[in-house]
């Protein structure tokens, strides 16, 4: 069952990853290898440029460094069979 989750968390990641590298839109452009960072490797080099050129304060890069290393989440995560039983998730 731990496979299964994983593989389709894998797949959601690599479908993720697919829309952030063909978007180009402006505020993809600002972003996409912070974005990508969370879901793969990238150079820090431009994760580092993107963040600077917003002037964020500590508190807010810090943020984003923990969600970049998914040690927090902005969204709930659920679960296939939590989506299947719940109409409401």
């Amino acid at each position: 069952e731990m496979a299964l989750e994983e593989a389709e968390a894998n797949k959601d990641n690599e479908l993720i990853i697919a829309r952030v590298e063909q978007d180009h839109s402006y505020y993809m452009r600002l972003f996409r290898h912070t974005l990508l960072f969370r879901f793969k490797s990238v150079n820090i080099k431009k994760v580092q440029d993107e963040l600077q050129c917003f002037n964020f304060t500590v508190e807010q890069l810090s943020l984003m460094n923990e969600w970049t290393r998914k040690e927090i989440s902005f969204v709930e995560q659920i679960t296939v069979e939590e989506a299947m039983s719940d109409p409401e998730a």
